[in-house]
């Protein structure tokens, strides 16, 4: 039973099946987010904004993945449109004082790398109808839920990618970065999108947001509840578990200072000024330990 459903969601509509938003012209397009068959103009006008959705075309009796940045006319042709990545408008114009923007498809053509793979899509530009236009790409981007290295970067990435990175390296530590740009890469493939993901960017990506999310941390408080070597799920705090094992004496740039300023590591001087705080600490115990009992023992003797 089960294989048979199975079946029949593979199977491709019959010819003549009407889209299901105008009702009136044939469908050429299922979308599996919207569990929606559309004609080519309802499927622009569906997902203008709505990019990241795995829409299908049907050839040959297949179901065959689409670019998200190609949709089908109902006689078979594949034609190119330029949907935008959903951003936030700006609150309100500067000319005008107006908070209701037109949203447009730009030509800057960017990389957007999500949980499902590569995306290669077209940033929006938001046009007030006093003829200002705001393409403030970078800062409309990281609000939008993306992040990247620079202001003028083409290349973001999903913060839910890099939340699910994070906690799938701390509950799986042998599981390599170079594994997972590998998986995204091959997720995109198989639903018809091509592309190289660049390792060291995604590296470079993940750092920076990892110690971005550390700063935001220690301004909120979040790290003085407990160590984090020693806490009830401690993070591996050898220099192998956190960033493999860089040679950094056979290698022409030298050592480098920690991201994490002293909150995991310390030096040999911090170290020992500690150690022998906490000696002298024990000391004074004891001394104070056997006046009392010195003390007490007088006591006894006088009563």
């Amino acid at each position: 039973m089960l294989f048979s459903w199975t079946l029949s969601k593979l199977g491709v509509p019959d010819k003549g099946k009407c889209c299901v938003q105008c009702r009136s012209c044939e469908a050429s397009i299922k979308c599996e987010d919207c569990f929606h068959f559309l004609c080519h103009k309802c499927d622009q006008q569906q997902h203008f904004v709505m990019p990241f959705h795995q829409r299908f075309c049907w050839k040959n009796g297949f179901f065959e993945p689409l670019d998200p940045t190609q949709t089908v006319c109902s006689d078979g042709n594949v034609i190119h449109w330029k949907p935008v990545v959903p951003a936030h408008p700006p609150n309100s114009c500067p000319n005008c004082s107006e908070s209701k923007f037109t949203t447009l498809s730009s030509n800057n053509l960017c990389i957007f790398v999500t949980l499902s793979g590569r995306y290669d899509l077209y940033t929006p530009i938001f046009r007030c109808k006093c003829g200002y236009v705001d393409e403030e790409l970078g800062k409309a981007m990281h609000q939008s839920g993306f992040y990247s290295t620079g202001r003028n970067s083409s290349t973001f990435y999903s913060i839910n990618l890099l939340d699910s990175w994070h906690f799938l390296k701390r509950s799986s530590p042998g599981t390599s970065l170079q594994a997972l740009v590998s998986a995204l890469e091959l997720f995109g493939a198989s639903r018809g999108r091509h592309g190289p993901i660049n390792f060291e960017t995604t590296k470079r990506v993940f750092f920076e947001w990892r110690f971005h999310q550390y700063e935001l941390g220690r301004i909120k408080g979040e790290f003085d509840k407990g160590c984090p070597a020693c806490d009830t799920t401690p993070v591996a705090v050898h220099i192998d578990g956190n960033k493999k094992l860089y040679r950094y004496n056979k290698v022409g740039r030298g050592i480098r200072n920690s991201y994490y300023s002293g909150g995991i590591f310390a030096c040999d001087k911090e170290v020992q000024y500690h150690v022998s705080t906490i000696q002298n600490l024990k000391t004074q115990v004891r001394i104070f330990l056997h006046l009392f009992e010195s003390l007490k023992i007088g006591f006894q003797i006088e009563t």
